[in-house]
């Protein structure tokens, strides 16, 4: 039976010690939720698995924070897609990023759903999450006994929609090393529309622009396995090769060896698969284009 409102305990602590207090006195008994975007459709669907408690990140200042470091850019874990869109050092560092930020659903869902929100869902259709993956990005996870462990991005996932946060831990900022000179990165997306959609397929990429090659790729896609996932395969074909739209055709074979997608509601496997090796070809593209104006 679903539990009334007057049966479900809401916290909302004004500093990030007390929500730590609270998160270990609670652990799985309350949910951390931020902007609430993901958890509000998912207690719609499902009235009878909604948590006895929630626990509101949402108040705390120290979270929303992007700020410069001396080797990376720091994000606070709600900090929203609205903030990321318009983050001056996320343009100049992480363009990429900002792309991604642009696509997730309307400019109402921008303003409240968060980056951490987005990671910890778990979904392999998180629009930031192929970004994440390229940076790499470190996820830093904090608990009130143990304190702060950093865990690389790669790591952070065991499963779909499984992490390795612990129930003491909050997810309270992204470490995203500062790319070299010459660094590009892109992001592309398949949807069934423009717009406000769902990602079929979605790809990140970034490289270093070394004359007319490529150096340091990173290639990340989401919504084609469990999670989302790295193709360092494919990331090896590109490497020291100049950025075209025969490139994409010539490492297909191999991209489509690295990922496993699946038939569902939104897509089909095949077309997926077909959808993957055209947004390479879009990336490499832009990025060819990019390497053409910084040469003039």
């Amino acid at each position: 039976m679903a539990r009334s409102l007057a049966e479900i305990r809401f916290y909302t602590p004004k500093t990030l010690e007390e929500a730590l207090a609270i998160r270990a006195a609670e652990r799985s008994d309350a949910m951390p939720m931020a902007g609430g975007t993901d958890v509000m459709v998912w207690r719609r669907a499902a009235p009878d698995e909604g948590p006895a408690a929630y626990l509101s990140l949402w108040g705390l200042r120290e979270l929303k924070q992007i700020t410069k470091r001396q080797s990376c850019i720091e994000i606070g874990a709600t900090a929203t897609f609205a903030q990321l869109a318009r983050s001056p050092l996320l343009r100049e560092n992480f363009p990429a990023l900002v792309e991604a930020a642009r696509h997730v659903g309307a400019a109402q869902i921008q303003n409240r759903a968060t980056i951490g929100g987005n990671v910890v869902n778990g979904s392999p259709a998180g629009d930031s999450l192929p970004v994440l993956a390229v940076a790499p990005a470190m996820v830093v996870l904090t608990s009130k006994g143990r304190g702060t462990r950093r865990v690389p991005f790669g790591a952070f996932y065991t499963g779909y929609r499984q992490t390795v946060l612990e129930d003491d831990e909050l997810l309270v900022s992204f470490e995203l090393p500062l790319p070299p000179p010459g660094t590009w990165s892109g992001f592309e997306k398949v949807g069934s529309r423009r717009a406000q959609t769902i990602s079929k397929v979605m790809a990140a990429l970034q490289a270093r622009l070394d004359g007319d090659t490529l150096h340091g790729v990173a290639l990340a896609y989401g919504s084609v396995a469990p999670t989302v996932i790295r193709l360092p395969r494919t990331e090896a074909l590109l490497e020291g090769c100049s950025p075209s739209e025969r490139l994409a055709d010539d490492v297909s074979g191999t991209l489509n060896q690295e990922i496993a997608p699946i038939d569902d509601l939104r897509s089909t496997a095949a077309y997926r698969r077909f959808a993957a090796v055209g947004l390479l070809r879009r990336l490499l593209r832009r990025c060819a284009a990019a390497q053409g104006r910084a040469a003039a």
